[in-house]
């Protein structure tokens, strides 16, 4: 027995019930969706070039060809050819609104048509040029919504213009992309990891027009230079980093303290021979800086190389606040002055083959929080005990909590005091669990 397909049919209309002519109504095959707030009820998503073009699934690209499709007429009504019931998605477009899409669509078989009436809402539009455009650059610019979707317009090649349509009410994020990679490639990244630490540069209401003139890379980056020297002589080696500013009483997202963690990678640089060095293509904003020592054995390697411990992740030695501007340079010299700390661990027969390390990071910091909450610590830095020591460690004069661990341990924890131009040498008794 043939079943009997079942024909998609109904009216596309706005909110205040004028037809919408030319609609594009497709039925996709059904995905496994997640519900969230974004895609229960209106499900709106991105949509064609020109247009709010995020894309299936609000990432980039990733079109589908649907199974049927149709176009409305100038009443907004239209007629699919007959379909088999079953789940599908369901997709309308068309230009200057947001795009629907109902994902958990079934299409019923209880009768020969089912009759559906699409309501869409009237997208916001975002047009402009890119400022200092030089003809032939092209791209494009991205713009990402407060709740992370991300819509992308193509600049125009000979005027460096663009507009992108069907946007969804609310604040957006510019980033410019240009068609070069390289270093334009790792601005780009930089600005769009950092959006979550600054305001919206632009607001778009249900149905408005709004003009925003996206700034050229160069005059929307700062740049932070200097001089770091190291008890007398230049830090060589030394990194330098920048990482945004944390806002005071609020708790961090894991999703924040990642995009933390990967600008503060990226906004790096290490010390020259002769004590400088330059963070260049940082967005305007408040930062701290950073100067830790370099990772691998200190400075003292050649004389502690076979006995002493190897550094991880190389220890805060000096931080401070900066504030970057748009096209703007800060320039500092830091002197640092250090000591030395060196952790001896005496261990007993059974525990002579237990890898031992010891963990150190700043008290202020550490608070009453337990060693293993130490490890994102922006002053936490650890040491490997090797032939029952650490070797000479440098580290900035302060208040420091420690933890020296190993597997079938006993933890071993404590406090010192390190004074610059004052060696601190810790005796250590671990003790089996």
């Amino acid at each position: 027995r043939v079943e009997r397909g079942v024909v998609l049919t109904g009216k596309v209309s706005r909110r205040d019930g004028t037809p919408v002519a030319a609609a594009d109504v497709q039925i996709h095959v059904a995905e496994p969706v997640l519900p969230t707030a974004d895609n229960e009820g209106r499900g709106e998503r991105g949509g064609r070039n020109g247009r709010s073009n995020r894309g299936r699934r609000g990432g980039f690209g990733g079109f589908r060809r649907p199974l049927a499709r149709a176009s409305t007429d100038q009443q907004g009504f239209f007629r699919m050819a007959p379909l088999r019931p079953g789940p599908f998605e369901l997709q309308v477009e068309a230009d200057g609104l947001m795009d629907y899409a109902q994902p958990t669509f079934v299409l019923s078989g209880s009768g020969p048509e089912h009759v559906v009436d699409i309501k869409m809402v009237a997208g916001g539009a975002i047009h402009g040029a890119v400022i200092g455009y030089e003809p032939g650059d092209g791209g494009n610019v991205m713009f990402t919504h407060t709740d992370g979707t991300r819509h992308t317009a193509r600049v125009e090649v000979a005027t460096g213009e663009y507009r992108i349509e069907g946007l969804p009410a609310g604040g957006y994020f510019a980033t410019r992309m240009p068609a070069r990679g390289g270093e334009n490639q790792r601005r780009m990244i930089v600005q769009f990891l950092s959006q979550g630490e600054r305001q919206p540069d632009v607001f778009v209401g249900e149905g408005a027009a709004i003009r925003y003139d996206v700034p050229a890379q160069d005059e929307n980056f700062g740049a932070v230079s200097g001089e770091v020297w190291l008890n007398g002589a230049p830090a060589a080696g030394a990194q330098v980093q920048l990482s945004p500013q944390e806002q005071s009483g609020a708790s961090e997202s894991a999703e924040s303290g990642f995009r933390r963690m990967a600008v503060r990678r990226m906004l790096s640089a290490t010390v020259r021979g002769d004590g400088s060095f330059e963070i260049q293509a940082a967005p305007p904003g408040a930062y701290v800086l950073q100067v830790s020592a370099g990772s691998g054995r200190g400075r003292d390697s050649g004389r502690n190389a076979g006995r002493g411990g190897r550094r991880s992740g190389g220890g805060s030695l000096h931080r401070e606040a900066v504030f970057v501007t748009a096209g703007g340079v800060v320039s500092v010299r830091i002197q640092v002055a250090t000591s030395k700390i060196e952790f001896v661990v005496e261990t007993p027969p059974e525990l002579a083959e237990t890898r031992l390390r010891v963990a150190l990071v700043d008290a202020t910091e550490a608070g009453s929080e337990p060693p293993q909450s130490w490890r994102r610590m922006a002053s936490a830095q650890s040491f490997t005990v090797r032939d029952g020591t650490t070797g000479e460690q440098e580290v900035a004069p302060g208040s420091y909590r420690f933890a020296v661990t190993g597997r079938d341990a006993e933890t071993v924890e404590g406090t010192v005091q390190v004074v610059a131009g004052s060696p601190n040498k810790i005796q250590i008794s671990m003790k089996p669990q």
